[in-house]
């Protein structure tokens, strides 16, 4: 628990650095946000003079003797101010918002950023900690989000502040009637809040299934309709409408009802309120003027008490969220890099010497913190069950229950990949094929073993150089869609390719036709102006990779929606780059992989056989059983 406290003591401080830099922002719009509050207190104060005016004409205002000129004066006053409120306040304190917004959220963008920057690939690949990455990314707007709950609250103060004093010299025991009435709106809300826990009312939780049908059927009938499945699931969604139709109706139901009752507190209190004012106007003590002041003043309090009410939910969410963003600054890379790092520069030969490896775990100061979170979200769920924070805390105990086994996935496991050989790595799905991939581009750390790149430890150079080492297709090809087919080609190329260079590897490719058939050609957008099969778009990723021209080429079954013939092809032009590029072709078509200089075979973490095709052949083996069964012949 000490160390959670350290590192939020670190996040604050972070935070607050933050906000140090933007104090020439924040104080004008706190003071003007303060300014607008204190105009509301003001403005049935003016309107009691004008009604006291009325009643006795007893305002004397220099240089004026005509009461209706006086009373013009009382009118356009407070019109002025809020003339002066429209105009100026509040489009200042708009201005200030969304500069001061803007401002933060990009400051803590960069935070972020520069942290994911510091994380492992292995971080990303692992589906688990999806939910970790959109929390990051969800964390930019905390400071904003803070700065709201200080401005309502500070609002909320500045009213009672001010008003509070003003109903006691009316006569102290509005004071109490004030309070009755926050008494009955905390037991009302005490009383809602039981209900929907205890009757399990949860905001839209029930709608979730019939939600996820109706995508289904939007998006994937046609396929549907194709397993024959189209009428089954139609029928699974009415019901699942009939049963979320139901829970609508018994949830609006409950809700009239506390509506209702709260209604019914309120305006027992202001009646209380209306006949305590009025009497005392009845016997003399006030004037028609201070009973509308008063009203109003009784009227903000309201709003204000109810406001507080929702103070501690509010609180709660904003250290949850400062708690997650914490986690996310918290998190180390299980990378390890040699202190003085250098670059690598034009590398050609990669080999894996007896790796062992299991996917890693969380560390325990990890745990600590997810049970922590997973422990405030839970007191918060039990203030106030919404599906947000139900959802959220089924997301974070996910995360804690999918933690590894630590079962090895890799065993001893040597492979060589030089310059100017095409090595292929066969095996079955769940093999470790894409596994080696990762340990090989260093997006995870071997257990046992090492990796080395021209005999020196992949640990000696720095992750960002060996990164952009290696040109890396998987089986989804990753396309920026609505982006132009020259953004998409020359992601992470950093030379300068001119037009020619590009439609020379799309001819290269097969892909140039289809292209030039698009009016606006590279400047196409995919999505829009083109649309590109998965082949295709297979395709416009290999045609990235040559342009890349990176010294280390991973194909991860990235040719697996060609067919043969085109994927033969793609295999005779891999064999002209292998000049100045070692690459790794990762498939499950022995009629492929035969055209490999170098074959590896794994199964079950383990390199079972290594040779050509023919030395493999012979050995009838693993591989020689796969031919078989592929081949015939």
């Amino acid at each position: 628990m000490r160390k959670i406290d350290d590192y939020l003591r670190t996040t604050y401080s972070s935070l607050f650095q933050i906000l140090r830099k933007r104090t020439k922002i924040l104080v004008p719009f706190l003071a003007v946000s303060s300014a607008i509050s204190l105009i509301s207190v003001l403005m049935p104060y003016l309107f009691k003079l004008q009604i006291d005016y009325l009643e006795t004409q007893a305002l004397k205002v220099p240089g004026i003797n005509n009461p209706i000129l006086i009373f013009l004066v009382l009118l356009i006053i407070p019109s002025v101010i809020e003339i002066f409120r429209l105009f100026f306040f509040d489009y200042l304190v708009e201005k200030l918002r969304h500069i001061f917004e803007f401002n933060v959220r990009v400051d803590v963008e960069k935070m972020i950023w520069n942290k994911l920057q510091t994380f492992d690939l292995g971080f990303f690949q692992s589906g688990r900690n999806d939910h970790l990455v959109k929390t990051a990314f969800d964390a930019t707007s905390v400071i904003n989000r803070s700065i709201y709950f200080v401005t309502d609250n500070l609002n909320t103060v500045i009213t009672l502040i001010a008003i509070i004093p003003l109903l006691y010299l009316v006569n102290w025991k509005l004071i109490l009637i004030v309070f009755g009435a926050a008494i009955g709106q905390l037991m009302i809300d005490e009383y809602r809040r039981k209900i929907s826990l205890n009757q399990g009312f949860v905001d839209n939780y029930v709608f979730d299934k019939s939600w996820v049908i109706k995508n289904i059927m939007e998006n994937d009938f046609g396929s549907l309709k194709e397993v024959g499945a189209g009428q089954q699931l139609m029928s699974e969604y009415f019901f699942e409408q009939k049963k979320a139709e139901d829970f609508s109706q018994k949830n609006m139901l409950y809700n009239q009802k506390l509506a209702g009752v709260n209604w019914v507190i309120d305006n027992i209190f202001t009646i209380v309120a209306n006949l305590f004012v009025a009497s005392e106007i009845f016997a003399g003590n006030i004037s028609i003027g201070t009973f509308t002041m008063t009203i109003s003043y009784i009227s903000q309090i309201n709003v204000s008490i109810g406001g507080i009410i929702g103070v501690k939910s509010k609180f709660q969410d904003l250290h949850l969220d400062i708690l997650k963003l914490n986690f996310i600054l918290s998190l180390k890379s299980r990378l390890i890099t040699s202190h003085g790092a250098k670059n690598l520069v034009n590398p050609k030969n990669i080999s894996l010497r007896g790796i062992g490896f299991a996917y890693p775990s969380f560390y325990e100061d990890e745990k600590l913190f997810m049970s922590e979170i997973i422990d405030k979200l839970t007191q918060r769920n039990e203030i106030s069950e919404t599906s947000y924070i139900r959802k959220e805390l089924d997301r974070w105990r996910e995360l804690v229950s999918s933690e590894s086994s630590n079962e090895k996935v890799l065993h001893d496991v040597s492979v060589n990949i030089p310059r100017g050989k095409l090595v292929a790595l066969l095996g079955r799905n769940g093999s470790g094929k894409t596994t080696i991939t990762k340990i090989m581009m260093h997006s995870f750390e071997a257990d046992e073993g090492e990796v080395l790149i021209d005999g020196n430890k992949i640990n000696d150079f720095n992750r960002e150089s060996v990164s952009s080492s290696f040109a890396y297709l998987q089986q989804a090809p990753f396309i920026l869609d609505r982006f132009s087919i020259r953004s998409n080609l020359l992601l992470g190329v950093g030379e300068s390719i001119g037009d020619s260079k590009i439609w020379e590897t799309l001819e290269a490719l097969g892909l140039k036709r289809k292209l030039e058939s698009s009016k606006k050609g590279l400047e196409s957008i995919i999505g829009e102006d083109i649309l590109l099969s998965g082949g295709q778009q297979q395709l416009l990723v290999m045609a990235r990779t040559m342009l890349q021209r990176r010294p280390f080429v991973i194909f991860d079954e990235g040719s697996s929606q060609l067919d043969i013939e085109k994927e033969r092809r793609i295999l005779d032009l891999l064999h002209t780059q292998k000049n100045h590029s070692a690459i790794l072709f990762i498939t499950h078509r022995i009629s492929v992989a035969r055209k490999a200089d170098y074959i590896y075979m794994i199964d079950d973490g383990r390199i079972v056989e290594e040779g050509t095709h023919y030395q493999l052949l012979n050995k009838k083996g693993l591989y020689f059983e796969f031919w078989r069964m592929q081949d015939g012949d």
